[in-house]
C-alpha cells in the first residue's frame, strides 16, 4: 500500500468539512488569527470566507500569479 494509506484519517465532521493543508508565511498566519479573534470567529471561517470570495470574484480582479 501506498504510504499515504497509512496516515489516520481525522474523524468526519457534522458541517461536512474536510482538511486541506497548505503551507502558509508566518505572518499571514497570525494575521488569520488575529482577524478571526477580533471578529470572534474562526480562523478556518475566515481563511473560507475570503477564499470564496476570491474565486467568485471575476478573472480580471483576480490579479496575476507571480
Amino acid at each position: 500500500m501506498a504510504e499515504v494509506d497509512k496516515v489516520p484519517k481525522a474523524p468526519p465532521r457534522k458541517d461536512g468539512r474536510r482538511p486541506f493543508m497548505i503551507y502558509l508565511d508566518p505572518g499571514l498566519i497570525k494575521d488569520i488569527k488575529r482577524a478571526a479573534l477580533e471578529a470572534d470567529r474562526t480562523a478556518c471561517e475566515i481563511v473560507e470566507e475570503q477564499m470564496r470570495l476570491a474565486l467568485n470574484a471575476p478573472p480580471h480582479e483576480r490579479g496575476k500569479r507571480t
